[in-house]
């Protein structure tokens, strides 16, 4: 799969994912940073990737304001290890893989529910 970080995603994130095989690239170290988040979503879309993000405001881009995109992973995490942020994307990722149409993806560290669109 591919993927597009969000500047507020964590940078390690990208070699747990490359590990796993995924084309990833980020905001942070491929973009220029300070892109707003219409921009980000609208990127994520040209380029067919899933966004990864910790970004609350791409859920009133996406359910509110019906933008499209290729599929968004919401991580609500809070302050967690890095191992428990990339175990829960990974099975994320396997949530997304399961769907027939790119979802917007809500992950707590006890659920993982697509969000109406």
């Amino acid at each position: 799969m591919r993927f597009l970080l969000d500047e507020n995603a964590d940078m390690r994130l990208a070699a747990t994912l490359e590990v796993h095989g995924h084309d990833v690239t980020s905001i942070n170290r491929d973009y220029a940073q300070g892109v707003s988040d219409v921009d980000v979503l609208a990127l994520a879309t040209r380029e067919a990737r899933v966004l990864v993000t910790f970004d609350r405001d791409f859920g009133e881009l996406v359910v509110r304001h019906r933008e499209p995109h290729a599929g968004v992973i919401y991580l609500r995490l809070g302050v967690v290890p890095l191992a428990a942020k990339a175990e829960r994307l990974l099975e994320s990722i396997d949530y997304l893989a399961s769907q027939n149409r790119p979802p917007f993806l809500v992950v707590t560290p006890i659920a993982i529910r697509s969000a109406p669109e």
